[in-house]
């Protein structure tokens, strides 16, 4: 079989063999790729069956990789945008008189003390951690997790750099791994609690409505849609633990940012007709945008924010090199964004420049 051809640039890719792929279009990095049998192949080397959530089996379970030697069997991957509008915040360092617009928050408010992140091995997730790393002020607590930390090597110097980052390992589709990783956190943070969740670890696979399969399908919603649900509900105790000790709304009190994508949007379908050979991405994306609606809602009166971020279309594994930004320039608005967040934007749907994208 050979590899799948798309209409645009740098989109090709081989299911069957797992390659790097590069995606055109913003938030779909990921650590590393995934071969998605197609229906029928691959059975030989399938890998063993299973799904880490209770609750959710099927009559044909998703292919399971293999876990490396000492590991907990559980599978996953990580995720990870047009030059943004750099604006003061309390995160990045600004020239004096930078001028504020976006979000509105006040930079009177109290500063986020914690933030965790899943996915940061590299692309936005890295490029967070880096960011709130050398912010000042920067967050007290940065915890960066990743699959894979010993192979994280930027994310380990990083962690060697600055005392606020502790690096741990969270496998966001076992149910395992983020209790493990909740328990770490809190262990940390004490009644404290956690400040701000960034849900940023993802997968993608170009499938066009030819070859999409119900493997593919599944296993791009256990991760981008399923799991974030899952991480979010895991460390909502200590989500409230932080917004009993904070007023207001945003990142300084308590805080879920869910990483979207532009792709998500039902109401740009015919505009951005290049995302039409991404089926399970979108498809999966715009259930993520309706957990935010839901969580936005349901959480309100607890006093924690959650909004969709789309980060732009930045140059990772999978945006390419023909997206117009790198990641460390895009970091300082999207900051800024997570930075400014009020009430009013509770359930809303940004970009890193603080504009309000259509559902």
């Amino acid at each position: 079989m050979g590899k799948s051809q798309f209409p645009f640039p740098g989109a090709a890719h081989s299911l069957e063999r797992g390659g790097k792929t590069q995606f055109p279009f913003p938030g779909a990095g990921r650590e590393n790729p995934i071969p998605v049998p197609r229906s029928g192949e691959g059975k030989a080397n399938s890998r063993s069956p299973g799904r880490s959530f209770p609750g959710t089996g099927r009559e044909k379970p998703i292919p399971v990789p293999r876990s490396r030697a000492g590991e907990a069997p559980c599978r996953g991957r990580a995720r990870g945008g047009s030059a943004p509008r750099r604006l003061r915040t309390a995160w990045v360092k600004e020239a004096p008189g930078a001028e504020r617009s976006g979000p509105s928050s006040s930079m009177a408010q109290p500063r986020c003390r914690s933030v965790l992140i899943t996915g940061c091995s590299r692309g936005i997730g890295l490029g967070l951690v880096r960011g709130l790393a050398a912010a000042s002020p920067s967050p007290d607590l940065v915890f960066a997790t990743c699959r894979y930390p010993e192979k994280a090597q930027e994310l380990q110097q990083l962690s060697k750099q600055y005392s606020n980052i502790k690096l741990l390992q969270l496998d966001v589709v076992c149910e395992n791994s983020i209790k493990k990783v909740v328990k770490e956190v809190e262990e940390i943070v004490g009644d404290k609690g956690l400040n701000c969740l960034i849900n940023n670890a993802g997968i993608n696979v170009l499938a066009s409505l030819e070859e999409v399969t119900a493997e593919t399908m599944l296993t791009i919603y256990e991760t981008n849609t399923v799991a974030q649900l899952m991480v979010t509900k895991a460390f909502l105790p200590l989500l409230r633990k932080a917004a009993q000790l904070g007023t207001g709304m945003g990142c300084h009190r308590a805080a879920i940012i869910n990483m979207s994508s532009l792709a998500a949007s039902m109401q740009l379908v015919q505009a951005n007709e290049m995302f039409l050979k991404v089926y399970p991405y979108r498809i999966a994306k715009t259930a993520l945008n309706m957990i935010t609606r839901c969580l936005a809602a349901d959480l309100k009166s607890d006093g924690i924010l959650c909004i969709s971020l789309h980060p732009g279309w930045l140059q990772t594994d999978m945006g390419g090199n023909m997206a117009p930004m790198q990641v460390q320039e895009a970091i300082p608005g999207i900051l800024s964004v997570l930075d400014r967040l009020g009430e009013k934007e509770n359930g809303s749907f940004l970009d890193w420049q603080g504009e309000t994208l259509p559902w």
